[in-house]
């Protein structure tokens, strides 16, 4: 008696479901490693977005500002604030030029 098999065995579909979680296995990680980069190219624009906008705002103050200017006290008001705000501005892009530092002292630090 002669059978007519036309489907899988078992073996086979074991074997392939094998080979799809080894493949996923592999997968996953790299997909995941690549979303976490994409997340902090994004938050990295998001941030130097940031500091060129107040940097153009500043500026744009600063101009209207000095044009307004009608004693010398004042002037040294709106220099004193250009300072401060151009401090602040420095330090963002400090952090951002240090990011790996800081990290690493940070993951020392919860250590």
């Amino acid at each position: 008696m002669k059978s007519n098999s036309k489907g899988f065995t078992l073996i086979e579909l074991l074997a392939v479901i094998v080979i799809l979680a080894v493949i996923a296995l592999i997968a996953t990680p790299l997909i995941m490693g690549v979303i976490d980069d994409a997340r902090k190219g994004s938050a990295k624009n998001g941030a130097y977005g940031y500091v060129k906008a107040m940097e153009n705002t500043i500026a744009t103050e600063m101009i209207k500002r000095f044009h307004q200017l009608k004693t010398k006290q004042q002037l040294e008001k709106l220099y004193l604030i250009h300072v401060v705000m151009m401090g602040l501005l420095l330090q963002v892009q400090w952090i951002r030029r240090n990011q790996s530092i800081i990290k690493e002292r940070h993951q020392i630090a919860t250590l």
